[in-house]
């Protein structure tokens, strides 16, 4: 019968031992049954076990590459296709028929020892397979791709030499699916329906499990996305069950899979496919062959309790006295040292508390009988030091009942970073010197042999040799090898001289502790130690003879009974304890060293005031964990000492692994492995020793999954499982659907699988911890009578208790309630008070002399110079995550290394000083652990300290424990620092269905951030996003994400209910920074100005203006001009999120820094920025308001800003109180100008909307009327209007001017305030005749002067000339840039037929036909014409001037202002007062906006502080701020004109190949190289320049004249002289100077004696007098001179013209800002 149909026999009728069905102890009247679990519930976890296994895959030597993988499905595939692959298959052929053989004869050999036929044999099976996989394997390179693998039989080995076996490398497989080949080795389906399916390999789908970060592969996948598409799998199987069905299934599945990756941002993978035979792995093997042999064992142990039928659990009460006959079987406490690098000072214990010692009685009353005990430690409640007594309980009393044999104990992992941790249970327990405590065994000066021992797989066996002791199989036999190894050899090979050292050893006991051991062995025992070692002794000396070994043996069995005698009477003289109280009388009889611990005295004074008979029990047994049972452990570890050194030299070959076990564990009574490791020492051959395990501990067990724990369990008679459920989860590559089809499959019972859910027996979520908690031997009563799942750990020793009140805000709060909800007692209790705040100063004290030094010292233990909870509020521009293989944060990663340099120097130095050696630091990885949830950002921070640590701390990046969260499990550091990577969370809450949407450390539902968070015991400081943790998402009481609740505790956002819940109140973590928030106008700016600000100042850019009006008509005279401010529109952003995020920035925030603009529009900013921060409850936090204005993106230029801003206290009590106070910061003037300009601007706009001119303004009407040529105001010297001309030299048109001259004066350029006198001239001028010579003819050389400001009008105006740019496309373009930001060129927008101004082919503006109605409306309209005039708008610029020279500037002024003007502006203007500014944000319907109404208001910290003083991190920032009022630099106030300078980039000498220029995109590197003319050129001397001047005159022959007035043109032609200065750099710039030139050429050609001249007129229309040219360029010139915008604008209110926009109400108020 094979061994899937031997293990489908009901598990009940396994054959048990009459021990294990009679349980000793008595069923408590609250008992309850334990859960059953289906029939044949083994093979359905061997089944899981094999099923998925990865390792035999990776690891297999046959491999067969699959070029045509499409081809697997048909019919007549052939797999060994080819000499190779033929030679590979039938090595699988060959395999194949040897197993058959094995297993027919296995099956004979049944037969035949079983006549009767009591075991069913193995039938044969009729339909032989081969069990394949097709595997996809990454590769990277040509060099990762696998070819034809097999092992030649052929291939024979040297002489002398053994064949090597094939080991290729380990494949690297993401997804796999199974098939079989047949005897024909044709392809097939597996034979197990429920295999038919296809794997995708769990590391390789997000949510990534926590793993060693080296074995973690980039993510393809989601695992949501897997179970979907396995569910449509198994739909598209059930309608086409066949092979081919079947392979094109699978491989749809793996594309889908990879597809939705790629959509949201994952990287494809490259590789092969390859056949290889599906085998268990060698770690799974040995499991593998436990289950297949437990229907053949004669006891299964501990798994009996768990999985047996009729077996009870037994209620636990909490409280209450133990009885006598189970706290006398508590007899040991294992004393270690503080350091152990001194092993023999300051050596104690820890007193065992209530819940641990409910624990340890509870495996006490199993005694001999099987059993299971489950104990659920949460973080910090001393599981080890519960495991340790509980190891040391049972190893000194099998001493005490003089067993036989010693009792082996093994305490697995899961996982082999918990085996490790596990290895320091007995860490400091063995002295060096210490006359009880050290190794008798030991020789002087060898390394210390602890009580711990690996067993380490194969893998691990190198790197454990070097750390720890281990137990090793060589050549079949067991080892001792590793650290402190050495000390055994002289018991191999000199068993006298390590029998007198022994013998010595207790002598000098004797002598060394006289009042103990005189008072626990008699003075005959003590002449039989002497006599034994004065015999020993001879032996060594006598040289005629060879001691025996059975001599030597009796000696050393003298001293054997002598400490066994020694360690009852220690035992049972634990009962006199009851009747003694006074301090003399217990020292006397329980004399021990450790009466003058900390703990004795402490413990004696609750002893003296107990009250109650469990009080007072309750400390007896506190007492005698501290001063007696260390003793006993010591004893009993001498005791079997004795026994091992006696064995070794009676059998130095114990022969059967269990003697070797056995003999081992006298030695060693802690013995470590993995889960899967384990079976191989377990067993004699293939034979497993079922129930040989005297104590079975797995710890960790919440992180191994059931079928991994229960064959190990079958191994042992008594098991303690050890986890926390709320900690890391079990990763299964079985999906919950996958699970429960196969459940279905095996039990057509629907109620099999909530029995395995119940139980936590399920694949897919369950774990060893739930199995056995559910069905453990004890469980744990509470008040209502219910059982809880096993026995619980409840007081907290590690963290201190703000920290652990985090995780009990989390996950820790199924307290113990009574009736009424009243609490009885708490899940978990904090038994470590907060620190007190410390001083890193304290360490820089000078040292002290004796007593005041050790005062000192004792007042800095009792403090600490970190916060308990802290946190760096990350959130700036460039704290962004980044996608690579795994996800990094440079941002965090910088603030943590910045953080590490800044405080860890301290903080060594201040824990220096603590331990009393101030002059040697200690090491900061003793002190600071790094722990972050992905190894991309490991490796981002290992970088870092690499790069900007380890050159003044060597090799810090290796030493310090930088890992993520699973490197930590089960550790702990007195300082961790956490970086949280992800940005925000799409979910707001937890469902079934939107694991996608969270981010990473909130799919666990909190175990992750638990586990993170418990590691700290002095200090745990987040580094987290603000989005993530601090938004008001998150502050939102009904978000239940685990990042969210967190977010919270740190806020201390106060919850009563929920606080009343969790019994864990809320009190504020202390920021650490930034303490200082910056507001920046651009988003893409904010990176560059982050760099550059001052440590501790985050940086936030707002995309300009954030609240406007919403276009003609929002102002109203009905409501006094009243602004109803709305939020700006912003393409592609949330403006009000933005704000919200802003807002969450405010926390613990000291100070905000306004770095808006240096302009009128910058204060505006900053301003309304005030109005809308103030409305957030956490703006209550900010302390100071600081205005900077920088005028360049440099580290110089902005510290200077910082030292220069007007700095004031923010004061009052209400919102708009302080934001009042805080406005003082700004130049009040300038932003009421700008606030009301925005006001009249929108009035003005329903001006001119109410006069039909739709779109028009401030701004825009000016522009009309220069485009038609009335730009100028009457009565100006050089008159309004002109005509623009060219004259045409022969055939050519050259630039000209009109000019005119009145009897002898000099030539002036022609103008008129007369309309029809240059109608008349423009009719006139066609009929000129244009004088052959001229009339003036000068010679001039010139200095031109290159343009010395680079202003980005400059820029606007030269890429026109030089490009063709329209200045919109410029400025974006410039401010690209100017942020060395990134993206494609924009295309130039296309005219738009709507437009009011058009190009010509020369770059001029015209009016199209509807700008010319709507120019005409202007002019014929008096009030527009009025309005719009020239001189009305400078004598409101010159106001707005004069009202920005007011910094002090209050609100009156401004009313006085809009009052005054709106009456200039409005010919309807009311009557009404004008209201002011202040105005709250709504929305386009008029309802109030209410941004931060799910921002709760919080206390602020208050750790290391008085009341109202600064917190730790702004302290340090802020000491040398000046006092209220004053200032220590001048003050600028800024201007209307601000900051105008050119958005010059970062570096001007980007050489062409520079990576930097490379990255920029062509019309950018145009720009560049266009600035970069322009910079240089300035720096430059003047260019000369030779000009030649000619004016012709013109005549009308026909025409006589009117008067004494000549009317003539002017040309002028140029060339450069002789020194060109300048223009050799830039010849291009000379096109600002000689524009209205004619060229060189043109000379010649007017020297001719009679060149044909012809006056032209442009556009035959009249010309604005100051803009003869109205291209574009010179229109930027013309608007600037006039105040008509601003350059940021400028190219708006031009494209507004040309690209049919003004027909947008809103475009012309935003435009005229």
């Amino acid at each position: 019968m094979d061994l899937s149909k031997r293990l489908r026999k009901d598990f009940a009728a396994v054959a048990v031992s009459k021990e294990q069905v009679l349980h000793s102890m008595e069923v408590d009247p609250q008992a309850g049954p334990v859960g059953s679990l289906p029939a044949n519930v083994l093979d359905y976890w061997h089944r899981a076990l094999i099923a998925d296994d990865l390792g035999g895959l990776q690891a297999t030597d046959v491999r067969i590459p699959v070029t045509n993988f499409a081809g697997l499905a048909w019919p007549n595939f052939n797999l060994g296709f080819g000499k190779r692959r033929a030679l590979a298959l039938g090595i699988l052929t060959e395999r194949a028929a040897e197993a058959r053989r094995k297993q027919q004869a296995q099956a004979l050999e049944v037969s035949e020892d079983d006549a009767e036929g009591a075991q069913e044999a193995d039938e044969p099976d009729d339909d032989p397979r081969i069990p394949m996989a097709l595997v996809f394997h990454q590769t990277t390179s040509s060099s990762d791709e696998v070819q034809v693998t097999w092992p030649d039989p052929d291939k024979k080995p040297a002489p002398g030499a053994k064949k090597k076996r094939l080991k290729p490398d380990r494949l690297n497989i993401a997804f796999w699916f199974p098939f079989d080949l047949n005897d024909k080795n044709q392809i097939c389906l597996p034979r197990d329906p429920n295999d038919c399916r296809p794997r995708v390999v769990r590391q390789w789908l997000e949510p990534q499990p926590l793993m060693a970060a080296n074995d973690l592969p980039p993510a393809i996948g989601h695992f949501d996305c897997y179970r979907d598409e396995l569910k449509l799998f198994f739909a598209t199987l059930s309608q086409s069950a066949n092979l081919s069905g079947y392979v094109d299934a699978c491989f749809a599945l793996f594309a889908h899979v990879q597809a939705d990756g790629v959509e949201t941002g994952m990287a494809p993978i490259t590789g092969q496919w390859v056949a290889v035979p599906r085998q268990p792995g060698y770690a799974t093997r040995a499991l593998a062959n436990i289950y297949e042999a437990i229907p053949n064992a004669p006891s299964i142990g501990a798994l009996e309790q768990l999985i047996g039928a009729g077996r009870h659990r037994s209620a636990v009460q909490a409280g209450g006295m133990a009885a006598p006959q189970v706290t006398i079987r508590h007899v040991a406490m294992v004393d270690k040292a503080t350091h152990l690098d001194k092993p023999d000072v300051n050596r104690g214990a820890d007193p065992l508390n209530e819940s641990q010692r409910r624990a340890l009685h509870a495996l006490g009353r199993l005694d001999e009988q099987v059993g299971v005990v489950a104990v659920s430690g949460p973080p910090g409640t001393g599981k080890t030091a519960m495991l340790r007594a509980m190891i040391a309980n049972q190893w000194v009393l099998a001493a005490y009942d003089n067993r036989e044999h010693c009792p082996v104990t093994f305490v697995c992992g899961a996982t082999n970073q918990s085996v490790e941790n596990v290895m320091g249970t007995f860490n400091g327990a063995v002295g060096r010197k210490h006359a009880l405590a050290r190794r008798w065994l030991d020789p002087t000066g060898k390394p210390l042999l602890g009580f711990t021992a690996s067993a380490p797989s194969k893998a691990k066996g190198k790197t454990h040799r070097s750390k720890f002791t281990t137990l090793e199989i060589r050549q079949k036999q067991l080892r001792i090898l590793g650290v402190g190894s050495s000390s055994l050899k002289q018991s191999y090979e000199d068993g006298v001289a390590a029998a007198l050292a022994l013998a010595r050893h207790f002598e000098d006991a004797f002598r060394e502790l006289p009042e103990l051991f005189n008072a626990l062995f008699s003075v005959e025992q003590k002449h039989q130690v002497s006599d034994a070692t004065r015999f020993i002794y001879l032996m060594q000396k006598s040289a005629s003879t060879t001691p025996t070994a059975s001599t030597l043996c009796e000696h050393l069995n003298t001293l054997t009974q002598v400490l066994r005698s020694g360690l009852a009477s220690a035992i049972e003289r634990q009962a006199d304890i009851d009747a003694l109280i006074e301090p003399g009388e217990l020292a006397a009889r329980f004399p021990s060293e450790a009466w003058a611990s900390s703990w004795a005295i402490d413990i004696l004074a609750d002893l003296r005031v107990a009250a109650t008979p469990e009080a007072r029990q309750a400390q007896q047994q506190k007492l005698l964990d501290v001063v007696w049972r260390p003793i006993i452990f010591q004893l009993a570890a001498r005791y079997w000492e004795t026994r091992w050194l006696a064995s070794v030299i009676a059998t130095p070959e114990p022969g059967s692994r269990k003697n070797a076990l056995r003999h081992a564990a006298m030695l060693f009574p802690c013995i470590v492995a993995t889960l899967h490791s384990a079976p191989r020492l377990l067993g004699e051959g293939r034979r497993p020793l079922f129930a040989f395990l005297d104590l079975l501990i797995i710890d960790e067990a919440g992180q191994a999954a059931p079928e991994l724990g229960v064959p190990v369990l079958s191994l042992a008679k008594k098991a303690v499982v050890v986890g926390d459920m709320k900690q890391l989860s079990p990763v299964s590559s079985v999906t919950p659907e996958v699970d429960a089809r196969q459940v279905q499959d095996r039990w057509a019972d629907p109620s099999s699988l909530g029995a395995l859910l119940v139980r936590g027996a399920d694949s897919a979520t369950g774990s060893i911890m739930k199995l056995a908690a559910t069905g453990a031997s004890f469980a744990e009563a509470m008040p209502d009578g219910r059982l809880r799942d096993g026995l619980l750990l409840r007081e907290h020793y590690r963290c201190a208790e703000s920290i652990i009140n985090v995780c009990i805000d989390l996950l820790y709060h199924d307290h113990d309630r009574d009736a009424e909800g009243g609490l009885l007692g708490k899940e978990l209790e904090p038994k470590v008070p907060n620190p007190l705040a410390g001083l890193f100063a304290d360490a820089q004290l000078p040292l002290l002399e004796g007593e005041a030094e050790m005062q000192l010292r004792k007042r800095m233990k009792a403090t600490f110079p970190l916060p308990p909870l802290g946190f760096y509020q990350t959130g700036g521009p460039n704290d962004e995550p980044c996608k690579g293989d795994s996800w990094s944060n440079p941002g965090e990663a910088k603030a943590i290394v910045d953080w590490l340099k800044e405080h860890g120097p301290r903080l060594a130095k201040w824990a220096a000083r603590v331990e009393g050696h101030p002059e040697q630091p200690i090491g900061l990885e003793k002190l600071v652990a790094v722990v972050t949830p992905f190894r991309g950002q490991v490796e981002a921070i290992k970088r870092r300290v690499r790069e900007e640590l380890d050159p003044d701390d060597a090799d810090l990046s290796e030493r310090l424990t930088i890992g993520t969260v699973h490197t930590l499990q089960g550790a702990e550091k007195p300082v961790v620092l956490f970086s949280a990577v992800n940005r925000e969370s799409r979910a707001s809450r937890r469902t079934d269905t939107n694991h996608r949407e969270r981010v990473f450390i909130d799919r666990d539902d909190g175990r992750l951030l638990n586990v993170a968070i418990s590691r700290a015991q002095k200090s745990f400081i987040m580094f987290g996003h603000s989005d993530l943790f601090f938004s008001q998402q998150a502050m939102d009481p009904n978000n239940d994400l685990p990042s969210a609740v967190v977010g919270r505790c740190l806020a201390g956002v106060r919850e009563p209910e929920h606080e009343r819940l969790t019994c864990a109140p809320r009190v504020p973590a202390c920021k650490l920074g930034p303490a200082t928030l910056m507001v920046v106008e651009s988003l893409h700016k904010a990176k560059i100005i982050q760099e550059l600000v001052p440590g501790g100042t985050q940086v936030f850019g707002c995309g300009g203006h954030i609240r406007d009006l919403p276009g003609p008509g929002a102002i109203s005279w009905r409501d006094g001009l009243k602004p109803h401010w709305q939020l700006s529109e912003r393409e592609g952003s949330d403006l009000a999120a933005s704000l919200r995020n802003t807002g969450s920035r405010l926390l613990q925030c000291t100070e905000l820094v306004l770095g808006t603009d240096d302009d009128a529009q910058g204060e505006a900013i900053a301003w309304h920025m005030i109005q809308v921060l103030k409305e957030a409850p956490w703006f209550m936090h900010i302390q100071r308001v600081r205005r900077v204005r920088f005028h360049a993106l440099t580290t110089l230029e902005m510290a200077r800003s910082f030292e220069e801003g007007r700095c004031v206290q923010v004061e009052g009590a209400t919102a708009d109180e302080r934001a009042g106070s805080a406005c003082r910061a700004l130049n009040m003037g300038l932003a009421y100008g700008a606030i009301a300009q925005r006001v009249l601007d929108n009035l003005i706009g329903s001006v001119y909307m109410r006069h039909g001119i739709v779109g028009g303004g401030r701004v825009k009407g000016p522009l009309l009327r220069v485009l038609a040529g009335h730009g100028d105001s009457p009565g100006l010297p050089g008159k309004r209007l002109g005509v623009a001309i060219n004259l045409k030299v022969n055939d050519t048109l050259v630039p000209a001017r009109l000019m005119v001259r009145r009897g002898s004066e000099a030539w002036r350029a022609w103008g008129s305030d007369r309309t029809e006198s240059v109608h008349t001239l423009i009719d006139q001028l066609s009929d000129a005749v244009v004088s052959p010579t001229p009339c003036l003819l000068e010679h001039e050389d010139l200095l031109l002067a290159p343009a010395q400001s680079l202003g980005t009008n400059l820029v606007l105006q030269e890429a026109f000339r030089r490009f063709g740019w329209m200045p919109s496309s410029t400025m974006s373009t410039l401010q690209k840039l100017y942020e060395m930001r990134e993206g494609q060129d924009e295309p130039e927008s296309a005219p738009n037929d709507n437009g009011w101004a058009a190009l010509d082919a020369q770059g001029r503006l015209f009016l199209t036909e509807s700008g010319r109605r709507q120019a005409d409306k202007v002019l014929n309209n008096h009030w527009l014409n009025t309005i719009s005039a020239n001189a009305l708008l400078m004598a409101f610029d010159d106001a707005l001037t004069h009202l920005s020279q007011l910094p002090d500037a209050g609100e009156a002024d401004y009313l006085a202002f809009v009052h005054t003007w709106a009456a200039q502006f409005d010919d309807q203007c009311g009557a009404q007062p004008v209201a002011g500014p202040h105005a709250p944000t709504v929305d386009a319907q008029g309802a109030e906006v209410a941004l931060f109404s799910l921002q709760p208001a919080v206390e602020l910290n208050t750790w290391g502080a008085p009341a109202g003083s600064p917190s730790p991190a702004e302290a340090e920032q802020h000491d040398d701020d000046p006092a209220p009022g004053a200032q220590t630099h001048p003050v600028s106030d800024g201007g209307r004109s601000g900051a105008h300078g050119a958005l010059v980039p970062l570096d001007i000498s980007l050489e062409a190949d520079n990576p930097k220029m490379a990255a920029l995109t062509l019309r950018q590197r145009q720009l560049y190289d266009l600035m970069s003319k322009l910079m240089l050129a300035s720096s430059l001397r003047d260019g000369q320049f030779q000009t030649v001047r000619r004016i012709y005159t013109l005549t009308w022959p026909a025409k006589p004249a009117v008067r004494q007035v000549e009317i003539g043109v002017e040309v002028i032609t140029g060339k450069p002289g002789n020194y060109p200065g300048w223009f050799t750099l830039d010849p291009d710039g000379l096109h600002q100077h000689t524009r209205n030139w004619a060229s060189a050429e043109m000379e010649a050609v007017l020297d001719e004696q009679s060149p044909r001249l012809q006056v032209i007129v442009q556009d035959h229309g009249i010309r604005t007098r100051s803009l003869l040219e109205p291209t574009v360029d010179h229109l930027l010139a013309w608007m600037q001179a006039r105040g008509h915008g601003r350059p940021s604008t400028f190219g708006k209110h031009i494209d507004d013209l040309v690209r049919g926009n003004t027909s947008n109400a809103r475009a012309e108020g935003t435009a005229d800002e």
